[in-house]
């Protein structure tokens, strides 16, 4: 996979291996980029989710940072009591914890689908290899030699025939 667009590198690996010849035919590199959306994950999305969630963490953190800073000082100007009020504190590390396991969990998820897809392309590129090499066996091994069998045979069969008159 390249790292601009993300989805170049199946194509490409497709194309090697799909190129015309015997029993093949070429493949658009539309129906390549379709194949391939519709058999990922949704990289961008899982992209800005991660991008939210630290986020989000951030602004708990800060959060928690301004109500240990402000929170117990109780001056002549009243405070925000989301501010003010250190009871939020821990409920705030709480959450900041959440958000970081819940973005541990999706990076995990990521990581074990891009295991996934990379296993079902090399099981795809396998066999496409392998059946390009029974194509290619076929036609330039099984062919002229069934082809020079039957040549043989015919020899054989006019040889006796020569024999015998």
């Amino acid at each position: 996979m390249t790292g601009g667009s993300g989805r170049t590198g199946y194509s490409a690996l497709w194309r090697r291996f799909a190129l015309p010849g015997p029993g093949f035919t070429q493949v658009s590199p539309s129906v390549i980029h379709i194949r391939y959306f519709l058999n990922s994950p949704p990289i961008p999305w899982i992209a800005l989710a991660q991008w939210f969630l630290v986020a989000l963490t951030l602004a708990g953190l800060i959060w928690i940072v301004l109500i240990l800073a402000i929170g117990g000082s109780s001056g002549p100007h009243k405070s925000s009591s989301l501010i003010n009020d250190v009871s939020l504190a821990p409920w705030l590390g709480v959450m900041v914890v959440a958000l970081l396991l819940l973005g541990w969990l999706i990076s995990s998820w990521c990581q074990n689908m891009v295991v996934l897809a990379a296993d079902r392309e090399r099981e795809q590129a396998v066999r496409d290899i392998l059946a390009r090499i029974a194509a290619v066996t076929n036609d330039l091994v099984v062919v002229p030699v069934g082809r020079e069998l039957r040549d043989y045979e015919h020899y054989r069969t006019e040889l006796a025939a020569v024999r015998d008159s």
